[in-house]
């Protein structure tokens, strides 16, 4: 599994991660960022099958434009702002 594919920010490409994987049941659950720059990218939380591989669900950490609680951060902060789960 290569888990710099479908990193959806503008670091995608670098993945780092910030802690090993974690199974639930038939789920591997991983956290990481896209790395790199001055700025942290953004660290989505990303769930996968675990007999496949193919990606479950994407919990971004901090709201995109369309989700919940987005309006509570500045406009487009999510395109530079990361580290959450440091």
């Amino acid at each position: 599994m290569n888990l710099n594919q479908g990193l959806d920010n503008p670091w995608a490409g670098h993945y780092s991660s910030t802690f090993g994987p974690l199974v639930v049941g038939d789920v591997i659950v991983i956290a990481g960022n896209g790395g790199g720059g001055g700025d942290s990218a953004p660290e989505d939380v990303r769930g996968f099958d675990a007999r496949t591989g193919r990606r479950l669900w994407t919990f971004h950490v901090m709201s995109r434009p369309g989700e919940f609680g987005n309006e509570t951060w500045p406009e487009d902060a999510w395109t530079v702002e990361g580290a959450m789960g440091s």
